[in-house]
């Protein structure tokens, strides 16, 4: 295929909103690394304010450099969403709720008081605690009952101060059912707005539906889905909406903060894959923000986390990086998920022996204006590099104007073939890959000359 050039990428200001964010938990350089995230084009950005953090010696709070993160944000219209968390901390490193005593409560939500007052002018989005159903971040013992009762005070706290506020509550580990079907019974639906999970996951596929074939793709069956999360959301009393407050997946082997039973394989290229794959998912079933976790490596007790986009020490981009930009940059919130009719034919397997049309994944945006953008990839377990497979393709009254192919893993844009037919657009011969690629109409992609890095 003859390559047109690059997706050129867009910095966060140049974007009016979409669905995409950025959590950032460390930065060896704050200014730095916002301008990072702003040539990243998220319009989201996941911080914490932790209540310990603030206090001094007086007992009075100090906001500097929370004041300068949030102000830096805004300066480069990223909207940032405060996952508010606190308690005391014990001996093995875990947290003891602001649940555990009367005393801890008010000390808590005279926090929450005075941080929405000083913030409320450019924070909307107030998220409640972080991973309440995981025994690292609530002691003595995680149970719906007791963060429902957190929810629901801290809730009326924000609505005092900020009437206006959105509050944010869940920040599951994982696709939690139970526990979020104990926490509607007990009645937290009034007091919310968005609900937040995280789903850490090997194959992003299998938080949406269960796997196909999973010993051809080499993948395992999940009970708890997204779908049924959305369901269980959608169906309270009041709108709310869902949320992915955090994911990620590390770029080497031994990593800090991630538990695989499958194990492997690990690589840089292998990251930005399940990050491209992961974040079309979400938007594809109407998730509202979709975030990755997170912008920085970091380093605790020796052990590196190596979720970040940026590598820990030279704070240089690695490849998941520029393809979190390439997929910020083409796709936006004018657009919105469609069905189009699809029909897939494999003409040469590549390294993908015996993968199936039925076991490829796509999914279809259109635009206001009707451009279509469609994604297709082999739901996998992803390798560094892979003899790409080749199909044909049939889409169905796609409405694509002088169709083009973006890979968004390189951000390289082809010219292709196609046949425009009565009802339907037939492209003879696309490559297929372990993560997505894209047809596009080729006005609804920039293109540049050389690659450009932000």
């Amino acid at each position: 295929m003859k390559e047109l050039g690059y997706i050129s990428p867009r910095r966060s200001e140049e974007i009016a909103g979409s669905h995409w964010g950025i959590c950032i938990y460390s930065a060896p350089s704050l200014e730095d690394m916002l301008e990072r995230a702003a040539y990243l084009g998220v319009k989201w950005a996941r911080i914490s304010a932790h209540s310990t953090s603030f206090e001094s010696e007086k007992g009075e709070h100090q906001w500097s450099y929370f004041e300068e993160e949030v102000n830096g944000l805004m300066k480069r219209q990223i909207q940032p969403f405060v996952t508010v968390s606190g308690g005391h901390a014990l001996t093995d490193g875990s947290i003891q709720p602001p649940t555990a005593s009367a005393e801890a409560m008010k000390s808590w939500l005279t926090f929450v008081e005075a941080l929405v007052g000083r913030f409320r002018d450019r924070v909307r989005h107030w998220e409640i605690w972080n991973e309440p159903n995981h025994p690292t971040y609530w002691k003595p013992k995680s149970a719906p009952e007791a963060y429902a009762e957190l929810v629901k005070k801290t809730s009326k706290t924000i609505r005092s101060v900020d009437p206006e506020a959105k509050i944010v509550a869940g920040a599951l580990s994982g696709v939690d059912i139970p526990f979020a079907e104990g926490l509607f019974a007990r009645g937290v639906a009034p007091y919310i707005d968005k609900f937040t999970y995280h789903p850490y996951h090997a194959f992003p596929e299998a938080c949406i539906e269960p796997m196909r074939d999973w010993t051809v793709q080499g993948g395992a069956l999940s009970s708890y889905l997204v779908r049924d999360l959305q369901s269980l959301v959608l169906n309270q009393e009041r709108p709310i909406s869902l949320w992915q407050g955090e994911c990620g997946y590390p770029s080497t082997e031994h990593s800090l903060g991630w538990r695989d039973p499958w194990g492997g394989p690990w690589g840089e290229r292998i990251q930005a894959k399940w990050l491209l794959r992961r974040s079309l998912l979400d938007i594809s079933v109407g998730v509202e923000v979709s975030t990755y976790f997170t912008l920085v490596d970091y380093r605790d007790k020796d052990i590196t986390n190596t979720k970040g986009l940026l590598r820990f020490g030279s704070w240089q981009p690695k490849p998941a990086y520029f393809s979190y930009q390439n997929l910020t940059s083409l796709v936006d919130n004018r657009l919105a998920p469609v069905k189009v009719p699809t029909e897939f034919r494999i003409l040469d397997h590549g390294d993908f022996y015996g993968a199936r049309p039925e076991t490829i994944h796509f999914t279809s945006f259109s635009s206001l204006d009707g451009q279509k953008l469609f994604f297709y990839w082999l739901p996998w377990r992803a390798q560094e590099n892979v003899g790409q497979a080749r199909l044909a393709l049939r889409l169905k009254n796609a409405g694509f104007n002088d169709p083009v192919l973006v890979d968004l893993l390189d951000g390289v844009v082809y010219e292709i073939s196609y046949v425009k037919e009565e009802e339907s657009t037939h492209f003879p011969e696309l490559p297929l890959a372990d993560y997505p690629l894209a047809v596009v109409s080729r006005d609804s992609v920039e293109v540049t000359s050389s690659r450009i890095f932000g």
